[in-house]
């Protein structure tokens, strides 16, 4: 994937550093010394609160520029 502006590598270098450590935070859910269950759900609702909020935002931010914002159907759930 091509990207035109600087915010966009930025943005897809979080995307990447963001989904390993899901990965790493997934192997550790309910295994001896990891991360309590509590703590596990509450990190998972906090990151979909962030991509609600970024995907709101791109609503917004097409309608401005004249761009079509398609939001994904269902977010992380």
């Amino acid at each position: 994937m091509e990207l035109q502006s600087s915010l966009a590598v930025e943005m897809m270098h979080m995307v990447s550093q963001f989904d390993m450590a899901y990965v790493k935070l997934k192997s550790q859910w309910n295994e001896p010394g990891g991360i309590p269950e509590e703590e596990v759900q509450a990190l998972i609702e906090s990151a979909r609160q962030a991509v609600q909020g970024f995907s709101s935002f791109m609503v917004q931010f097409g309608d401005k520029v004249g761009f079509k914002y398609y939001p994904p159907k269902k977010l992380g759930r």
